[in-house]
C-alpha cells in the first residue's frame, strides 16, 4: 500500500489528462498554450454590448431625425404630408361681389403652402384686395365668429368681405392694416395674434385668428375680430 505522498502522487498522475484536456486549446494534438477555455457567455457578453449600443445610437437618431421634420414642416410652413393630395374634395361657384358687380371671383388659386396661403390672405385683406380672398375660398368655406356668427358658404363670404374692403367713407374697412405678432403652428392650421391699425382708429385694436388651410386653399377662419369693439376717431 503506498504512503500518503505516494498516493497523491499517484492521483495527480490520474488527474494529468483531464486538466490537460479541460485547459487545452481547440487542437489537442499540438502543444498548444495553457490556459482556461473561455466561457461561452462570457465571451458573447461584449459582442451583444456593442449591438445594444448600436441598436439604442439608431434609434436616437431616428428619433431626432423625426423631429428636426416634424419642425421643419411646423416652424417654415411647408406643406404635411397629404396636405395636397385633397384636390378633389373642394369646388368653386362663380360669386359676385355685392358692393361691386364688376368684380367677380370664378375660380380656386392654390397655395404651395400653408404659409403661402397665409401670406396671400394678409396681403390680400390689407390691400383691400376682394377677389384676391375669395380666390382662397372653397364653396366649403366657414368663417366662424364672435358670438357664435358663422358665415358659411362662398357666397356668405363674398358679402362679408365685400363689405370689409369698402372704402372707410363708404363703411368699410379698408385702409385698416393686421399685422402678425406672434403664430403656433399644428399640421396645416396656424394660429396667429395680430394687431390692426389704421389712420382712423384711435388705438390698435389686437385679437387672434385660426386659419386653416388644405390642399392651398383657406378652408375655414376662426376669429375673434368684432367691429363694434374698433374705436374710431372721432
Amino acid at each position: 500500500m503506498p504512503n500518503g505522498t505516494d498516493a497523491k502522487s499517484v492521483a495527480s498522475a490520474r488527474l494529468a489528462p483531464a486538466r490537460e484536456a479541460m485547459t487545452r486549446g481547440p487542437n489537442p494534438g499540438r502543444q498548444d498554450r495553457v490556459e482556461p477555455l473561455a466561457d461561452p457567455a462570457c465571451a458573447m457578453a461584449p459582442m451583444e454590448e456593442d449591438n445594444m449600443r448600436r441598436i439604442g445610437l439608431v434609434a436616437l437618431v431616428t428619433i431626432a431625425l423625426l423631429a428636426s421634420a416634424a419642425v421643419a414642416f411646423a416652424g417654415n410652413g411647408k406643406a404635411v404630408p397629404g396636405w395636397d393630395g385633397n384636390s378633389d374634395h373642394y369646388t368653386a361657384m362663380s360669386v359676385v361681389n355685392p358692393n361691386d358687380p364688376a368684380q367677380v371671383s370664378e375660380g380656386l388659386v392654390r397655395e404651395l403652402t400653408p404659409d403661402a396661403v397665409l401670406a396671400q390672405h394678409m396681403k390680400a385683406l390689407n390691400g383691400c384686395d376682394w377677389e384676391g380672398l375669395m380666390q382662397q375660398y372653397p364653396d366649403s368655406y366657414e368663417l366662424r365668429l364672435p358670438g357664435g356668427v358663422v358665415v358659411s358658404g362662398r357666397e356668405a363670404a363674398a358679402a362679408t368681405f365685400g363689405g370689409f374692403v369698402m372704402p372707410h367713407d363708404a363703411g368699410g374697412l379698408c385702409g385698416i392694416t393686421f399685422t402678425e405678432e406672434s403664430r403656433q403652428v399644428t399640421g396645416g392650421t396656424i394660429a396667429v395674434n395680430w394687431v390692426a391699425n389704421a389712420s382712423f382708429l384711435a388705438e390698435p385694436y389686437r385679437g387672434a385668428d385660426a386659419y386653416i388651410t388644405d390642399d392651398g386653399l383657406m378652408v375655414s377662419m376662426v376669429s375673434t375680430f368684432d367691429g363694434t369693439e374698433l374705436k374710431f376717431k372721432p
